[in-house]
């Protein structure tokens, strides 16, 4: 049995206890000590005992305040012991957090989410968040909270599973030690969208081979354009001179027709197909396309007297190195003669020509031992005749076919072509050709009899009597005359004569 007393000094602040121990036989203080309140402290703390007790802070105290206290222990007539000081400090201040900024569009589903937070410098710090989303400007609703969690841990990010087309705004409250919470913020920390949008989806294009003077013409479908209503379009990266690529529906279309300089060729067409949709995003497409190597033979345009030599020039383009170059000219049964070849490129050392028939001759080309010929559309030989003196003034064509061309490995370039040449024979009557210069006017080309007056003459229209008007005369002493004329409003036919 105790007789406890318990009191409090106001002014002070002090609290007072007294605890009497009371021998029930007697009623009053026992006088065996084995008797009393506690046994004698001898082992494992059996003879410790303790008070508690709650108090209220005075209004008005700022956070971070200490309050301290210390007890004084007085056993009977015993020196008192005080006990060590206890110290409290005020939270009375809520602690801050916010969740860290996010794109403002996302394209997958998951938004992976960050906080942080902070208390006061004296506060007792961050104990747990709570974190609040809204859907498509809704109400805020609580949907992770950290407290739950009993690992000890403070858990700062997580992984929210949205839908495509809703916008999602998020806010974080902490709470401290203390219990204090922070006010709901008025405005989301962190706002994203995620996109209805995907990239396009094309059909995978294979390699392609073109011929030069060919067309590569293809059609790629867009399996997915992205989001609906997004507007599609193509762009070409690095892509040879001459490609054209571009969208009609959800069709890509690619056009390209290589010149012959770009023969011999591997091309890596890059298409980067995009959509306008939020937010904007593309697909690539790469192919090959490769050019085979290119032979071009041709025969060029001269002009001779009757009676007289004339060589025709032969220019070659290859894109590959050649040893030998050979073709057929077509020419007409009578009237040249004594065809030949005269070699101007120092890597050719045989030229020959042979008589297939009345109409039908056949040139070779090859290089000398050890070399190879690469030309870029220039002269590498002549071909030579004679035009007989009885021929009358005409245009004649000189084709030529049946081009082959072998390289040093002697494999042959499948991909060739020819450029056929003609020869204006100046006989009995000038010759006349036209060129326009566009808005420079016209050149007329005047292959006129020597040493003679040669008129050249204009008319509006054909049929009316004397409608032919001279508008240039001149002696003739060189084989073509060129004549510059001025553009005219109406339409002009020309014509010219000579004794």
């Amino acid at each position: 049995m105790a007789d406890i007393g318990v009191g409090i000094d106001v002014t002070t602040g002090r609290a007072t206890w007294t605890i009497t121990a009371i021998d029930l036989n007697t009623g009053a203080e026992p006088v065996d000590p084995n008797f009393g309140l506690l046994p004698p402290d001898v082992t494992n703390n059996v003879g410790e005992g303790y008070v508690t007790y709650t108090i209220q802070p005075v209004g008005g105290l700022a956070s971070g305040t200490v309050i301290t206290n210390q007890a004084v222990i007085t056993f009977e007539n015993n020196a008192p012991i005080n006990t060590p000081i206890a110290t409290n400090t005020l939270d009375t201040l809520p602690p801050s957090s916010h969740v860290a900024p996010l794109p403002s569009v996302l394209t997958t589903t998951s938004i992976p989410l960050y906080w942080s937070g902070s208390d006061d410098a004296k506060g007792s710090g961050v104990e747990s968040f709570g974190i609040y989303v809204s859907d498509n400007g809704g109400p805020y609703s609580l949907w992770f909270n950290t407290a739950v969690i009993t690992n000890s841990l403070l858990v700062t990010n997580a992984t929210y599973v949205g839908q495509p087309g809703h916008t999602y705004g998020f806010y974080s409250l902490a709470t401290d030690y203390a219990g204090n919470m922070e006010r709901a913020h008025l405005t989301a920390d962190a706002t994203v969208l995620i996109s209805a949008n995907s990239a396009p989806q094309v059909a995978p294009v294979p390699d392609q081979v073109v011929n030069v003077g060919s067309s590569l013409s293809l059609v790629d479908n867009i399996l997915n354009p992205g989001q609906p209503g997004s507007k599609l379009g193509v762009i070409l990266v690095g892509a040879p001179a001459g490609v054209a690529a571009g969208v009609s529906g959800t069709n890509i279309f690619i056009n390209w027709q290589p010149s012959y300089f770009q023969a011999g060729t591997t091309n890596i067409l890059q298409l980067i197909i995009t959509n306008n949709g939020t937010p904007p995003l593309l697909t690539t497409q790469t192919f090959l396309v490769s050019v085979p190597d290119y032979v071009q033979v041709g025969i060029g345009n001269m002009a001779a007297h009757p009676g007289q030599p004339v060589c025709l020039p032969m220019n070659l383009f290859t894109s590959t190195r050649l040893t030998n170059v050979e073709f057929v000219v077509n020419v007409p049964a009578t009237g040249l003669t004594n065809w030949s070849v005269q070699l101007l490129s120092p890597k050719l050392c045989s030229g020959t020509v042979k008589t297939l028939s009345a109409t039908q001759l056949q040139v070779n080309l090859s290089t000398c031992p050890g070399q190879t010929l690469q030309a870029s559309d220039q002269n590498i030989a002549d071909i030579c005749l004679n035009v007989e003196s009885n021929l009358h003034s005409e245009l004649v064509s000189i084709p030529i076919s049946l081009v082959q061309a072998s390289r040093s490995d002697s494999s042959h370039v499948s991909d060739v072509a020819a450029s056929n040449g003609s020869l204006i024979i100046v006989g009995d009557k000038p010759y006349l050709e036209i060129q326009s210069n566009g808005p420079n006017g016209v050149t007329l080309s005047l292959y006129g009899l020597l040493n003679v007056t040669n008129t050249l003459q204009a008319t509006p229209t054909i049929g009316a009597t004397n409608s032919w008007k001279p508008i240039w005369q001149g002696l003739i002493t060189n084989l073509v005359t060129p004549i510059n004329l001025p553009v005219t409003n109406n339409v002009q036919l020309f014509r010219a004569v000579a004794p």
